[in-house]
Order: structure tokens, then C-alpha cells, then sequence
């Protein structure tokens, strides 16, 4: 460097300090493409764990419906099996719907479901289930990453951005230094 003129080593510091100044800005985009793959990683894993703390649930609420729906079968059993004609169904009375049916097999019907329901730990409870169950249902894992960008963000200690207004056109030589260099090769 002190072969060459004043004026190429100053441009050869400058390219030195640009080529450094690329550099820091891709590793620091690298940095932060990494940190939101990280992110969005554990936002997969908890919807996973999610599904897999769920799925007993789910496969009772099944079962709860199930009984739910055994309850009303025998509800219309009952009322076929004490039609007038015998047991015989009328061709006007489909058979296995409700349509037809009075006033008392849809009590009967109710009253066994509410039975069942208050079996399996009440509606709301059951309600509550549904819900907690059905709410991660599709692939979205969204929701669950703002727990993980707040702790990010209280960690990352990024630098106050400046106050400054004018343009960097405008700014004087010393306020676009990425860093200060040393008096001597700012003197000519």
C-alpha cells in the first residue's frame, strides 16, 4: 500500500470498506432468514404436539357422538316398534327419520341425548373440548409463532434507528462512515 499513490489507496480502502459493509449485510440477512426458519419450525412442532395431545380427545368426542346417535336410533326404534298396525310401518312414514314422528319420540330422543351428553361431562364441557380440538384443525400453525416473535424481539438488541431526516445526500461524509477510520487516512 505505500508503493501506491495517495489517491488509489484511498480508493482501495473505500472498495476494501464496501466490500466488508456487502458482506455484513448478508450475513446479517442470513442470520435473520435463519431465525425466522427457527421459528417457524417450532410453530410446526407445536402444532403437532397440539394434534398429538388432542387426539384422545378427539377420538372421544367420537365416541360421545356416537352414543349420541345410538340414542336417537333407539328413540325411533321405540316409536316403530309401538306403531298401531303391529310393528308395520306405514308407506307414508319413512322409516329411521323423524319427520314423522310426534311430539313424544322427540322427547324421548332429547331426553337420551341429554343423558348421554351429561354422561360424557356435561355440554359445555364437551362444548369446550370441540373447540380447543377444532381450532388447530387445518395446517395453519400461524397463530402459534407470536409467542416465539415476542421472545425474539425482547432478545434482539438492535440498534435505535436515527433521528435523522435529511436525506443521505444531504448528511456531511462523516455521518455515512460505517465505522471511524483512523485520522491518518482522513488527512490530505
Amino acid at each position: 500500500m505505500r508503493k501506491v499513490g495517495e489517491d488509489k489507496r484511498l480508493t482501495l480502502l473505500a472498495s476494501f470498506v464496501h466490500t466488508v459493509a456487502i458482506g455484513i449485510r448478508d450475513d446479517v440477512a442470513t442470520m435473520f432468514c435463519k431465525r425466522m426458519a427457527a421459528i417457524h419450525k417450532k410453530g410446526r412442532d407445536q402444532l403437532e404436539a397440539l394434534r398429538e395431545a388432542h387426539r384422545a380427545e378427539s377420538e372421544r368426542l367420537l365416541g360421545v357422538f356416537g352414543d349420541v346417535l345410538s340414542a336417537v336410533r333407539d328413540a325411533l326404534v321405540l316409536e316403530e316398534s309401538s306403531t298401531p298396525e303391529g310393528g308395520q310401518i306405514s308407506p307414508q312414514q319413512p322409516k329411521g327419520t323423524a319427520h314423522g314422528a310426534g311430539p313424544e319420540v322427540a322427547e324421548r330422543a332429547g331426553h337420551l341425548v341429554l343423558k348421554t351428553l351429561e354422561r360424557a361431562g356435561g355440554v359445555e364441557a364437551l362444548t369446550g373440548a370441540h373447540e380447543a380440538i377444532s381450532a388447530h384443525h387445518s395446517n395453519n400453525y400461524l397463530p402459534l409463532l407470536e409467542q416465539y416473535y415476542q421472545r425474539a424481539a425482547g432478545r434482539a438488541a438492535w440498534p435505535r434507528p436515527s433521528r435523522e431526516r435529511r436525506p443521505v445526500a444531504a448528511r456531511p461524509a462523516a455521518d455515512l462512515r460505517p465505522f471511524p477510520l483512523p485520522r491518518a487516512l482522513l488527512r490530505r
